[in-house]
């Protein structure tokens, strides 16, 4: 919807519709624009030069699309899911060292809340969430 509607529905009494509209018209994003709000999030929350680890389906080019945000490391899928949370929280902490101090999950990847039990509460664990948005979740790690 082109934001010049939003003020004439609000004036007509149905701001509520506008709302809608704009929820509807996000839902049926282009693939490229998808990708750009995605990393406009995470760029919104990672400052320029710190290192990000990357959790999705591999189908970003990150390297390029997060610009001065180096990826450090990039989670496709944990081993198996009787992987222990223990190792992957170790994993996480090691590449924290190396200096990704921010995990971005995207949605490709949020069957991981599920398959995993303990992924969610790792990641609560880990640090404080900067964003959390149907696209990205990004956690800047203790």
């Amino acid at each position: 919807m082109d934001e010049d509607h939003a003020p004439r529905l609000a004036a007509l009494g149905r701001a509520d519709l506008a709302d809608a509209i704009r929820r509807m018209r996000d839902r049926f994003m282009t693939w490229d624009e998808w990708r750009a709000q995605a990393v406009a999030e995470v760029t919104a929350v990672v400052p320029a030069e710190s290192g990000v680890q990357v959790v999705d389906l591999g189908q970003f080019d990150l390297a390029d699309a997060l610009g001065d945000r180096p990826v450090v490391h990039h989670w496709s899928a944990p081993a198996g899911a009787d992987e222990p949370a223990e190792a992957f929280r170790l994993a996480v902490e090691r590449e924290k060292i190396g200096g990704a101090d921010r995990i971005a999950v995207f949605s490709s990847a949020f069957w991981w809340y599920d398959a995993f039990p303990w992924f969610g509460p790792l990641l609560d664990d880990l640090g404080s969430t900067r964003a959390d948005t149907e696209r990205v979740r990004v956690v800047e790690l203790r």
